[in-house]
């Protein structure tokens, strides 16, 4: 079995899943609170001692029937792999990548440069080499666990989708599409679902302002500014 990291940084449910995660795969190490999406996974790679290596975030439940056991055959091209699992959003019910557990390759983790994350925004998709994306759902991603969580869950996903959106066609353009209309309106029955609502909003009114530094997206202490400026705590 690859190396399970759980990484967590401030999520409030982060011990408990990290409890849960550890009381059916012993062998589970945490890297806890590392600033920055970059430098964290860096760190996960220089703990891993396999040369791939998983990723639970410290938001995601594992799903009883997910177990881990899944293995790259050996490549005889030497082709390195990216995989991440379909996840299950807890607030609109969406499945799809956002938040799910990843496998990475620790090489190219630990090589990965920080200008080509300002530029495209996300990390697993450009780790580098061939990505798979897996329609099993591993997780649910219950990042709804505050006001302020929620609402930062739902603007920078709901940003990055309407990002990628300019630069996507046919079938991926409809799906990003639909994705961004469930997050805009989807869930408010759920807890804290208006506040991934307002996130969501938010997103498109910044993408809409044209910022100049797009990549702040991933600055977690930026991104709280901007929820304290606009409501108020």
């Amino acid at each position: 079995m690859y190396d399970l990291i759980f990484l967590s940084y401030d999520e409030p449910g982060a011990d408990e899943n990290y409890a849960n995660l550890v009381s059916r795969f012993s062998n589970a190490k945490r890297i806890h609170g590392v600033e920055g999406i970059v430098q964290a996974h860096k760190e996960a790679a220089r703990v891993s001692l396999t040369e791939y290596f998983w990723v639970v975030d410290g938001d995601n439940i594992i799903r009883d029937d997910f177990d881990f056991s899944f293995k790259w055959n050996k490549p005889r091209d030497g082709i390195i792999k990216v995989c991440v699992w379909e996840s299950i959003n807890a607030v609109n019910g969406l499945r799809y990548g956002n938040g799910g557990v990843k496998l990475l390759p620790k090489h190219s983790v630990l090589s990965y440069p920080m200008e080509r994350f300002e530029k495209r925004l996300d990390f697993a998709t450009t780790v580098g080499g061939m990505f798979h994306y897996t329609k099993i759902p591993a997780s649910i991603n219950r990042f709804n666990t505050s006001e302020f969580h929620s609402w930062r869950g739902g603007f920078r996903e709901v940003f990055k989708l309407r990002t990628k959106l300019d630069t996507t066609k046919n079938q991926e353009y409809k799906d990003i599409r639909k994705w961004i209309a469930a997050w805009l309106t989807e869930g408010k029955e759920a807890e804290y679902g208006t506040f991934v609502i307002a996130g969501a909003n938010d997103a498109i009114d910044w993408f809409r302002s044209k910022p100049r530094n797009p990549e702040r997206i991933n600055d977690f202490s930026f991104l709280k500014e901007v929820w304290e400026k606009k409501y108020g705590y």
